[in-house]
């Protein structure tokens, strides 16, 4: 389906998109599911009330909005400029993310097997596992859940981690610049295979939970997208 415009709105039905192209893609659907078999083309804003799950295979354009209530969200890849996912108490699993994105959940987890660009992730009380590119930077926040942060053993970033325990894997050529404990947390400052630079950075909060840094093969992040 090719046009300038595409809006879908259901009451309680189901939408399958089988392959969408068009500058402007809106679907809300209010108690149903949205599917997405192919890929959709254009600046999509899509959102479900109740306990509406969206399962979307690929979604490419310039901007992106994704709005759930209770239900879940799947998507496995998501190409565009700037992203904003959003749910109440669903859960938020992506395959692969790029670009400037915001993925924010209240009680949900969130899951991104893999993510180039700016990511920015926050949840009350979900917990948060995230892989982090070469390229990319991140700002991960959870209040009451863990936070896992996945990277390729090689990557040149700086790290600020806090937590009421930090874990980071002896994989990783991790030079600690600081190391602070206290009311409860602990919070450490490192840079990963002698980073340099101030514009490549990944900050990750658990108020309550470990933060865990660990590595991740480029083999196991295509795996794990094919799998999502």
């Amino acid at each position: 389906m090719e046009s300038d415009r595409c809006h879908v709105h259901t009451e309680r039905g189901n939408c399958v998109l089988k392959s969408v192209k068009s500058h402007e893609v809106q679907v809300q659907s209010t108690g149903g599911n949205v599917t997405g078999l192919h890929t959709i083309h254009g600046n999509v804003d899509i959102g479900t009330s109740a306990d509406g799950n969206v399962d979307i295979k690929k979604i490419q354009g310039t901007t992106m909005n994704l709005c759930m209530e209770h239900g879940d969200l799947k998507v496995k890849a998501i190409y565009a400029e700037t992203t904003s996912v959003t749910t109440s108490s669903g859960n938020i699993q992506i395959g692969h993310v790029h670009g400037q994105a915001l993925v924010q959940s209240e009680t949900g987890n969130i899951v991104i097997d893999s993510s180039s660009g700016a990511l920015k992730v926050f949840t009350v009380s979900g917990n948060i596992d995230v892989y982090v590119g070469q390229e990319g930077i991140a700002e991960l926040h959870s209040q009451e859940g863990a936070v896992s942060v996945r990277v390729p053993s090689t990557i040149k970033t700086a790290v600020q981690l806090c937590g009421a325990s930090v874990s980071i894997s002896s994989d990783l050529a991790c030079e600690e610049i600081e190391r602070v404990s206290a009311d409860g947390k602990t919070t450490v400052t490192a840079h990963l295979n002698a980073s340099t630079s101030e514009e490549r950075w990944i900050k990750a909060t658990a108020e309550k939970a470990v933060v865990n840094l660990k590595t991740q093969s480029w083999f196991e992040t295509l795996r794990l997208g094919a799998q999502s």
